[in-house]
């Protein structure tokens, strides 16, 4: 399995653990009632692609998607994340699309 698109649905709760699915390259979360934090550790490393935007996450954004090498698109919008975005998401070469957090989060 490399893409699990699971937007649009009425799933809340915390996201669940998928590291059990290794192969996953795109995983769409976006517009869900999911709460809580954003756990990176629970993120197969292998995603090129990344959206939870329109949740109800909060806490800060993980420093440790930083170290997600493959990550080509990276959506966190419409969140209640709080703190700065982590510098080492400044390591996130393959990086090309990033769906915006609010200014005074940079």
């Amino acid at each position: 399995l490399k893409k699990l698109r699971l937007e649009y649905n009425s799933f809340s709760g915390t996201i669940p653990d998928f590291t059990g699915m290794p192969s996953i390259e795109v995983l769409y979360l976006y517009n869900n009632s999911f709460t809580g934090s954003l756990n990176a550790d629970k993120l197969p490393p292998t995603l090129k692609k990344l959206k939870v935007s329109n949740n109800t996450l909060n806490n800060e954004i993980p420093s440790k998607l930083g170290e997600f090498a493959n990550l080509e698109v990276l959506s966190l919008n419409g969140n209640e994340f709080v703190g700065k975005i982590p510098s080492e998401l400044g390591n996130l070469n393959s990086l090309q699309y990033v769906i915006s957090v609010p200014a005074e989060r940079i």
